[in-house]
């Protein structure tokens, strides 16, 4: 099974740009821009409720998911933070009977106005062979955050939520009323590497059985034990001319600093979000507004997608000066950067970005630009 949709890119050779961490090259890695379907059909979802069973059984939306798991090989790993789809669910369930599977999974996502309400049903997973881990045993109250899947060739990253409504859109969506949040717009990326995924393993091994020793710096940036933070302010503060952002959230001051100083120092900052992201508006302002307004005054150029239209933006990426990638689970706020279990990477190839930037554009004009 292998799907090409409207946003989909892939074969993009990839190399690090920060040299604290390495990378052995391998075949290149797909990547994928989700929704996997064309804005048209969007647009009949929005007001086809009676159609939103069908949609959840659609393979095609879920395709690069279920290729990756159904031909897992040896072991299966990960984390996952929402979890309700059923064909994903399924797929997992399923290879548990064939291979071990192990999964971090978050018991208690956080829940907000204009979502379903999704959780994980744990207790299914772990009927079905499926082995659970509700903590990291070394940073127990960290949130489960990272989406990633590894088997003993491959990893598979992503910033997407596996639950329904991440896919075909909320049931106010769907009923097109102003109540529920549109597909999610997010990115996959799959590495089809053995050194990799070995690495990957490692790093996810010493999570579960802890030994009090540092594993050595990887491809993969780990938080909290690898500092998620430092990670991606080093990664903005190299920006020599620009950065484009797509972010769910923008409450961190230091984050926040950063940018104010990328701007004061004449470099271009242009942010894509959804409105209010959280539904916590408060006449006219969010948890984001203010901060937004200090970066608007400095010169940047922010562009909010209106509450409940397509897309809602939960793809946490940078464009670093239209040629580096920066891929972050983490949203911008400080439980998030400095807490949560995430994963982070960096890119440098001009092709992959130069996809992202086409579909940043896209929704950059879906959206209304903030006025200073």
């Amino acid at each position: 099974m292998r799907l090409f949709g409207k946003f989909i890119f892939a074969s993009i050779c990839v190399c690090l740009c920060v040299s604290s961490y390495s990378f052995s090259h391998g075949k290149p890695p797909q990547a994928f821009v989700f929704p996997l379907c064309s804005e048209e059909r969007l647009a009949s979802m929005h007001t086809s409720p009676k159609d939103r069973e069908a949609d959840i059984k659609d393979v095609s939306l879920v395709a690069p998911i279920l290729e990756f798991i159904e031909s897992a090989k040896g072991n299966l790993r990960g984390c996952v933070y929402k979890l309700d789809h059923p064909l994903i669910l399924q797929a997992l369930k399923n290879k548990a009977k064939q291979i071990s599977v192990q999964l971090f999974v978050e018991s208690t996502p956080f829940q907000h106005q204009g979502s379903d309400q999704a959780t994980t049903n744990i207790v299914d997973l772990k009927t079905h062979g499926v082995q659970v881990f509700e903590k990291l045993p070394e940073y127990p109250s960290s949130q489960l955050h990272a989406k990633f899947l590894v088997d003993d060739e491959r990893v598979l990253v992503t910033t997407q939520n596996w639950d329904v409504e991440s896919f075909v859109g909320a049931l106010g969506w769907r009923n097109a009323e102003p109540s529920g949040d549109a597909p999610t717009r997010d990115v996959l990326f799959i590495f089809d590497d053995k050194k990799l995924a070995q690495e990957v393993t490692k790093k996810f091994d010493s999570f579960v059985h802890p030994d009090g020793k540092r594993s050595p710096g990887s491809f993969f940036v780990f938080g909290p034990q690898d500092n998620t933070r430092n990670f991606i302010e080093m990664a903005l503060k190299s920006a020599k001319k620009s950065v484009q952002i797509d972010q769910q959230s923008m409450q961190d001051k230091g984050i926040v600093e950063t940018l104010q100083s990328l701007l004061t120092s004449g470099k271009a900052v242009e942010i894509v979000m959804s409105e209010d992201p959280f539904h916590k508006g408060l006449k006219g302002k969010t948890d984001e507004t203010g901060n937004l307004e200090k970066l608007v005054a400095l010169g940047a150029k922010i562009s909010l997608i209106p509450t409940f239209t397509f897309p809602y933006v939960h793809q946490k990426t940078v464009i670093i000066d239209g040629k580096h990638l920066l891929f972050t689970t983490s949203n911008f706020y400080k439980p998030s950067l400095d807490e949560g279990f995430e994963i982070s990477f960096l890119l440098d190839n001009e092709e992959v970005t130069q996809n992202l930037v086409r579909i940043f554009r896209s929704d950059y004009r879906k959206g209304i630009l903030m006025k200073s």
